[in-house]
């Protein structure tokens, strides 16, 4: 099984699990942890990151969250089994850019920002689409 095929069943069964214990998923806008598949960067006077994520109902929500000098962006890479020398660090981050963000990636996005709770505290690449 492809790593994407394996952490796209990961990421539905929790979804199903969250959804089957009755919790809500957080709600655009609140402090916490989102995820998505990214549908558009913008990098001008307000960069913002433009995400697609899955709601209760299994319903597709919008979420614009900006991204600000202090937001850690970073890419996610399972390394190959065949080098992997610690078993506590099958991945290895590497920091990006806003830029580096591409349509198509799929991003763990942890909101946070002191005043405004549609600001990034970071955002992670955890998995991208062919290149």
């Amino acid at each position: 099984m492809r790593f994407g095929t394996a952490f796209l069943a990961m990421c539905t069964l929790g979804f199903v699990v969250l959804v089957s214990a009755g919790a809500s998923p957080a709600l655009a806008g609140s402090a916490g942890r989102h995820s998505g598949t990214v549908i558009a960067v913008t990098d001008h006077k307000t960069p913002t990151l433009v995400l697609e994520e899955i709601v209760e109902g299994a319903k597709m929500r919008e979420l614009r969250v900006l991204v600000t000098r202090e937001t850690r962006l970073i890419r996610s890479e399972r390394v190959p089994d065949t080098q992997v020398s610690d078993l506590r660090y099958p991945f290895h981050d590497a920091p990006i850019r806003l830029s580096d963000i591409r349509i198509g990636d799929f991003v763990v996005v942890e909101l946070g920002g002191a005043d405004d709770k549609t600001v990034a505290s970071s955002v992670t690449v955890t998995f991208r689409r062919g290149k």
